[in-house]
């Protein structure tokens, strides 16, 4: 609970009333510890020392719970979720630009990859068209080596001046590829190395991505450390003393001490 206690104290001394004085002295020494350990289950009293010469007010006023934040959740919720962790620690302004830098480039990736995903169709399709390649059940070193050979008959045939035998295609449909040009084949090339490099593309995307939940985790933890500091700065203490002539008979004299925590 925090509580704004204001207290003010006005006391008349009479000739050399040391002993009065002392006592307040007392007073203003011994309440603030007292006031730092207790709730003070009064919610505005006036008191009057009838016979004492001094007059003692206090006033207090209710403001909203502190809630303190722990860095630790404010950084895991948002290494999970970016912008959650600045939620959870109060700062909603930044909570909306990690959201929307996340779904940004969680579409941007997606997108991307649609893209790379039609350029890969094209050129298969393509290769189908000029080459006769069927293209289902086939793998990327396929796709590969039909844009760097004319025909199967010329890569089969290089394999095996080179002893590799392993990497021999059987001569059937299902292998089958010859270029009705140069020219297609040089263009088909062309077109999956494209697309090729569209596809790899991803990684910049979930590099980002990352980034981003690292970034959002680091700035949540500081945004609840600074929550939790701005708490503590509330805390303040002000102490005042007056002294008024009144007569020649005596003399009085104020002080007012104000307590934030």
């Amino acid at each position: 609970m925090v509580r704004v206690l204001r207290i003010r104290m006005d006391l008349i001394l009479h000739g050399n009333s040391m002993k009065r004085l002392i006592v307040v002295l007392i007073i203003f020494v011994a309440f603030p510890l007292y006031a730092q350990e207790t709730t003070l289950p009064f919610e505005s009293q006036n008191l009057l020392a009838a016979g004492n010469g001094f007059h003692f007010k206090t006033d207090t006023s209710k403001q909203a719970p502190f809630q303190k934040k722990s860095p630790g959740i404010a950084l895991l919720m948002s290494l999970i979720l970016p912008g959650s962790g600045e939620y959870y620690a109060g700062s909603k302004q930044y909570t909306a630009w990690f959201v929307a830098a996340e779904a940004l480039l969680w579409i941007g990736m997606y997108a991307n990859d649609a893209y790379a995903a039609n350029l890969t169709d094209e050129y298969k399709s393509f290769a189908a068209m000029h080459a006769g390649v069927q293209t289902s059940g086939k793998d990327w070193q396929y796709w590969t080596n039909i844009g760097k050979y004319d025909d199967i008959y010329t890569y089969n045939d290089q394999r095996l001046r080179q002893r590799l035998f392993d990497d021999v295609y059987e001569e059937n449909q299902a292998n089958y590829w010859m270029w009705n040009s140069h020219k297609h084949r040089i263009t088909y090339d062309s077109k999956r190395i494209t697309a090729n490099e569209v596809a790899a593309r991803v990684i910049y995307f979930q590099a980002a991505i990352g980034l981003n939940h690292l970034i959002s985790g680091i700035h949540a933890m500081y945004r609840a450390r600074m929550h939790n500091k701005n708490r503590d700065s509330r805390t303040a203490w002000n102490l005042q003393f007056d002294s008024v002539p009144q007569g020649r008979s005596y003399s009085a004299y104020g002080a007012r001490l104000t307590i934030r925590f």
